[in-house]
């Protein structure tokens, strides 16, 4: 065979470097002239790197393919020859290595096995020749370059062959996920088995139970994936691991091989707080039933609502907590004549507090119509109590002033001296967007937070109740004190559904006063409310069996039949809808005078506000109210002792089959029924 000149001068290279090992870059100015653009990226054992396990294969990555046949290593002797040289003695011999480099990932990353482990405890030189690497085209490896590593001793955990990333993203009991990325820093020559777990899983746990690298896939990087887990118990943020196993493989270099463990912290997701806290009749001699507890776990407060004239001095309160321990304790009396702050310790750490209150019940707002008027709309003057026409305007609980405007700091509010809401004094009207969607309306409130208003931030929509209770029912539309800037006689969102139809949502139309619904995708007015009110719907009435039920969120004692109806449930008799001037004579003058009625001679046709207090707008189906207290309510219309404003021939009244506050003539009969109040 005739050899070619191109082959000949390779093959003289190869023998010159078997003989020679590394040249200088002094050696040959001609080749270095040629040495332009192929250069060494990564190495492995990296430089410096200390404890390097005794059974490391080395490799060498480049910037770009090199030519495999230009790559050779020392593969007999302990001679300093080849591309990839290892030397613990300044490279007076090197190390003899099992294999001729071998390529992977396109030609760009070599490696080469030592033919035995490494020594304990020595300092290793690791150098990349440049004697003939060159990529495809021919460009030589621009320098030489030497590093260097340490090994440890055989009791190692052997990891190193493993690229593990930094953890991304934390776990929550929440669910939310972490994760980090896996792959191989050298080729093995078979498949590589990474067993994957978690030390703890009721904390976090993995998507997969073991990686597979494979001789083509190596260095593709795989991701762990970890989820939190909600463990139910309030332990605090705890910390795990994602347990990297011992690798298996049929490659020496990568079995037995043990990772490090990933450590992540499972943050915890459950609040300390105090869900129940009750003063019960049985424990405390002032009551005589349980009282009402608000607990508002936003604010954290506590609002337990007695009957007027109860002693509060040494009220024994019944506690209930989710974690730890709480201070002042359960079951321990204690002065509640002002507030008094309780908090939960856990650990020895006190992480949580609460004020609690206890107070007289809230009653529903006066609807500030202080005219009466007669069933033909004409005016007269309001009679007192117990007379045949005594209607709202004879009854006023208005505090003088009903509403304050804030100033200084609180500029821009306006505070309800009755309920003690505090509202804002303007509204959506006068702003650029105007009106909003029910679902963007809570954004308008969000922006009086970002702004501070009345250097307040817990600005909210107000529900039905709040914002139905400043109506004012009395003068010209709008509908409400003129101490409110801006407001438009239209309609505002409030944050109630409408719990028969989701897509719906109750608004306050202040050019009428009345209370509906309107679609969520309409656009309304808005304007925001801070503050609680106490009127949430919840179970709050108490059969006082006599035919009353008394409801110890606003302190009101209601009849639990409508007119017309008797027994214990209601099923008695025949429920009446007298004409709206005959309900006020009904329960002014036949049930109050006589004082036959429970005892009391008190009774009235409730106004507007107090016959919406008992509306339950949580139920999808009729009638709106607590059926079990208040049996045979019929989803119809009740009258209030409300005359309307605009039109005094008619009278307000709450329809128990939608929920709806409206109004008719007051001359009607046969459409309306009666529960008296007092």
């Amino acid at each position: 065979m005739t050899m070619q000149k191109p082959q000949l001068i390779f093959l003289i290279s190869i023998i010159l470097i078997l003989v020679i090992g590394c040249a200088s870059e002094d050696d040959d100015d001609s080749v270095v002239s040629t040495r332009t653009s192929t250069s060494v990226v990564d190495v492995f054992p990296p430089d410096a790197t200390t404890d390097v396990p005794l059974n490391s294969s080395i490799y060498v990555t480049f910037d770009k393919a090199v030519e495999p046949t230009s790559m050779t290593a020392n593969t007999s002797g302990a001679n300093c020859y080849g591309e990839i040289q290892v030397s613990k003695d300044d490279f007076s011999t090197c190390l003899n290595f099992v294999n001729s480099p071998a390529p992977s990932n396109e030609n760009t990353t070599f490696t080469v096995k030592p033919e035995s482990n490494l020594e304990v405890f020595t300092d290793y030189k690791l150098k990349i020749c440049y004697n003939y690497t060159q990529d495809s085209q021919g460009n030589l490896l621009t320098r030489e370059q030497t590093s260097g590593f340490t090994t440890g001793d055989t009791t190692l955990s052997i990891g190193s062959g493993f690229s593990i990333s930094a953890i991304n993203g934390t776990t929550t009991e929440d669910g939310a996920q972490a994760s980090f990325d896996v792959a191989l820093r050298f080729q093995p020559t078979a498949d590589v088995i990474l067993p994957i777990s978690s030390s703890d899983t009721t904390e976090g746990t993995v998507a997969v139970t073991e990686l597979t690298f494979d001789t083509f896939t190596w260095n593709t990087t795989q991701t762990v994936v970890v989820t939190g887990v909600d463990d139910s118990d309030f332990d605090g943020n705890q910390d795990y691991s994602i347990v990297l196993g011992v690798a298996s493989s049929s490659d020496s270099a990568f079995n037995g091989m043990d990772p490090a463990d990933v450590g992540l912290t499972n943050s915890e997701n459950e609040v300390l707080q105090i869900t129940s806290f009750q003063f019960l009749a049985a424990n405390n001699t002032e009551l005589t039933f349980d009282a009402l507890i608000y607990i508002n776990q936003t604010d954290k407060t506590i609002s337990a609502f007695v009957p007027v004239g109860t002693v509060v001095t040494a009220l024994i309160p019944t506690i209930t907590i989710n974690a730890g321990s709480v201070t002042p304790l359960s079951e321990a009396a204690q002065n509640f004549t002002n507030p008094l702050n309780y908090s939960i310790s856990l650990n020895g750490l006190t992480t949580q507090g609460y004020t609690v209150s206890a107070n007289e019940p809230i009653p529903p707002s006066d609807t500030q119509q202080t005219l009466c008027y007669n069933e033909s709309g004409g005016t007269i003057s309001c009679p007192p109590a117990n007379n045949v026409m005594a209607q709202d305007g004879s009854y006023q609980t208005d505090p003088d002033p009903r509403f304050t405007a804030g100033s200084g700091g609180t500029a821009g509010t306006v505070t309800d001296n009755q309920t003690g809401l505090v509202w804002e004094q303007g509204n959506s009207s006068i702003t650029g967007t105007q009106k909003y969607t029910w679902t963007d309306a809570p954004n308008y409130c969000a922006s009086l937070n970002s702004a501070s208003l009345g250097s307040y931030t817990d600005w909210r929509l107000p529900n039905k109740t709040e914002l139905s209770w400043i109506v004012k029912n009395e003068g010209t539309a709008p509908f409400i004190n003129s101490i409110f800037t801006g407001t438009v006689s239209g309609n505002y969102w409030t944050s109630t559904s409408r719990a028969s139809d989701s897509l719906q949502a109750w608004l306050v139309a202040f050019d009428y006063g009345s209370a509906g619904n309107n679609l969520k995708i309409n656009s309304n007015y808005v304007r925001c409310v801070r503050h609680y009110l106490g009127h949430a719907q919840s179970t709050t009435f108490v059969d006082n069996g006599d035919q009353t039920i008394s409801d110890q969120k606003t302190g009101l004692m209601w009849q639990k039949c409508s007119q017309g109806q008797s027994g214990s449930d209601c099923s008695g008799g025949s429920a009446t809808a007298p004409a709206w001037t005959d309900a006020l004579s009904y329960c002014e003058t036949q049930i109050g005078t006589s004082g036959t009625f429970a005892g009391y001679s008190d009774w009235r046709v409730p106004n507007r506000n107090e016959l919406q207090s008992i509306v339950d707008d949580t139920k999808g189906i009729a009638p709106m109210i607590d059926t079990t207290k208040f049996p045979g309510t019929l989803s119809f219309g009740y009258w209030a002792s409300t005359s309307y404003a605009l039109d005094p021939t008619l009278a307000w009244y709450v329809h128990f089959n939608t929920g709806y506050v409206s109004r008719y003539f007051k001359t009607t009969s046969g459409s309306y029924w009666v529960r008296c109040v007092r």
